[in-house]
């Protein structure tokens, strides 16, 4: 499902992923799953924020979604809701209170590294607030640090699971 979103944002069917995020949503609710609801929110919430006009709904979405991951102890999805919320916003305020989010509650994988994906996210959302706003952002890459034992990890040959599927597609 997040492939089929990811192609209808950038071909600008803002309206069909809507409705998918809603039926999702529906879904999760009727099975009681509500984490899986929490999800569908956010997702909602991103989609109304990427899209021209109002946001007050994807605020709504968002600001409830926050509350009730935190209350579920789903750190990862409190801390996408933040950054959603910033975006919607257009408050690199609150996108930077997402990536706090992210970093105290040190939102791990199994390997017991930073989900990096989130950590993304929160770039994600904190270089649309900028845009929005007319400031320009820019990154040192040099400064961010590497990954322990990341030199060796690339000689032997391992290359993380994005990579895998982003070759896949070429």
């Amino acid at each position: 499902w997040r492939r089929t979103w990811t192609w209808m944002l950038l071909g600008g069917e803002y309206e069909r992923a809507l409705t998918l995020a809603r039926q999702m949503r529906d879904l999760a609710e009727e099975s009681g799953d509500l984490a899986a609801a929490i999800r569908a929110d956010v997702v909602a919430a991103d989609v109304i924020t990427l899209a021209p006009g109002p946001k007050a709904e994807a605020l709504r979405l968002a600001d409830d979604a926050v509350v009730e991951a935190r209350g579920l102890r789903m750190p990862g999805v409190e801390a996408r809701a933040r950054i959603v919320y910033g975006c919607a916003l257009g408050s690199v305020g609150s996108v930077h209170a997402g990536i706090e989010t992210i970093l105290d509650a040190k939102v791990q994988q199994p390997s017991g590294y930073i989900n990096a994906s989130l950590v993304l996210a929160a770039l994600e959302g904190t270089v649309k607030s900028f845009q929005s706003s007319g400031v320009t952002l820019e990154i040192d890459a040099a400064a961010l640090p590497l990954l322990p034992d990341l030199e060796r990890l690339v000689a032997e040959g391992h290359i993380t699971g994005g990579c895998k599927r982003n070759r896949s597609w070429l």
